[in-house]
């Protein structure tokens, strides 16, 4: 919890804000890469569902 009275609290809601907007900004390296450049970015590809993992859980679940 923030208490807003405190500078070392207030300092630290500072940078969090800051980091915030930097995942928004088109300028730098984001750290979490936004919903909509991610469904622009992969236009037209296949999504992954549990309807095409099939491969991936064959084996460990004994469906040979």
């Amino acid at each position: 919890m923030f208490d807003a009275s405190r500078s070392s609290d207030r300092a630290e809601l500072d940078q969090l804000r800051a980091w915030e907007t930097s995942m928004t900004s088109r300028d730098v390296a984001r750290p979490i890469e936004p919903c909509s450049d991610i469904l622009a970015r992969t236009a037209g590809e296949q999504p992954v569902t549990d309807d095409n993992m099939g491969s991936e859980w064959r084996y460990p679940l004994g469906l040979e």
